[in-house]
């Protein structure tokens, strides 16, 4: 049922939590008409097992069930990054396959350190407010951010855009893509996992505190996004009623990746910086990488950013989301 997908018995328990909210509300039963007693196939086309119920037991169910019957299934899987945590109140995501960012009313996550984790799951909206729901239940490391950004390349729709019609579309592909990483997580290659560019792969979060407005470090580092327009950078940034910046948040990228120069439109993600009033984070996944990046920020902002420390953590630290984030 999970498109030819091997799940052995562990998994299965595992993803129990997972699988049951994708039965309901993604999992189109057409694909097994001869198991089912139909009579107007037609009937069946993008539909799934909920909105069958809802169109038999109309009286069942009240205005809010049957809104949120629709909006489940209307919400396409995506991977999400945590950008920011309101201990036992929300997440804030950025939705990695549409580019959007969200609040989702998440009470049970208080950890900080789920900050920068990549999240699989569907985000449901209603009225004003969006809840997780059918989320797998592992959290992917920041370190496969590039990875999954390079993935979204390949899923664009007939007018060249990703949007939710076509995360629908590669409902398969996306929840293959999870589970392969999972399955290099959960069963790590040894002795050595190396980045695109051949270096030991290891996360490593460096922290800084800005002595100037968000906007001046954003210019100084802006460039180091190789083929993206400023209105590209900007597009997901923060203002305040003045006006003036106080967040944004953009990838380190170079030119060439996968034997492909700029003009074939070729890019490797190097990193991702995070700029917010008074201080400032950057992610990448090797010890290179990490020392470029020191020496570039020297070099651009000088005693504009003044280093505070770093956070190191293994490819192979994973963290299962347990009591953590529902399902």
């Amino acid at each position: 049922m999970w498109g030819g997908i091997n799940v052995d018995d562990e998994m299965k328990e595992k993803f129990q939590p997972a699988f049951l909210p994708w039965l309901l509300f993604c999992w189109n039963p057409v694909d097994s008409l001869d198991d089912l007693e139909v009579e107007d196939e037609l009937e069946m086309v993008g539909a799934t097992m909920a909105k069958f119920y809802l169109a038999e037991n109309p009286a069942t169910l009240d205005d809010f069930e049957k809104k949120y019957i629709i909006a489940a299934c209307e919400a396409p899987y995506s991977f999400y990054q945590v950008t920011g945590v309101d201990p036992d109140q929300s997440l804030t995501l950025e939705d990695m396959m549409l580019g959007e960012t969200i609040t989702v009313a998440e009470q049970m996550v208080s950890k900080m350190e789920y900050v920068d984790a990549i999240v699989y799951t569907k985000v449901v909206r209603m009225g004003g407010g969006s809840v997780l729901l059918g989320t797998f239940p592992v959290l992917l490391p920041p370190d496969y951010r590039g990875r999954i950004i390079d993935f979204r390349k390949s899923l664009k729709g007939p007018d060249g855009d990703v949007n939710p019609d076509v995360l629908h579309y590669f409902e398969t592909e996306l929840r293959e893509m999870y589970l392969k990483i999972y399955g290099e997580i959960a069963n790590p290659i040894t002795p050595l996992v190396v980045n695109t560019d051949g270096e030991s792969l290891v996360h490593i979060k460096l922290t800084y505190d800005l002595k100037c407005r968000p906007v001046e470090a954003f210019e100084a580092l802006a460039s180091l996004a190789s083929g993206m327009s400023e209105k590209e950078l900007v597009s997901e940034a923060v203002y305040n009623d003045m006006g003036d910046m106080i967040f944004v948040r953009f990838d380190w990228r170079k030119v060439g990746g996968n034997g492909q120069g700029e003009d074939a439109g070729g890019y490797t993600v190097l990193g991702y910086i995070q700029i917010e009033e008074g201080r400032m984070s950057v992610n990448v996944n090797s010890e290179e990488r990490s020392g470029v990046i020191k020496e570039e920020i020297e070099r651009r902002l000088g005693k504009k950013a003044s280093y505070k420390g770093e956070e190191t953590t293994s490819s192979g630290e994973v963290e299962e989301s347990g009591s953590g984030i529902r399902q």
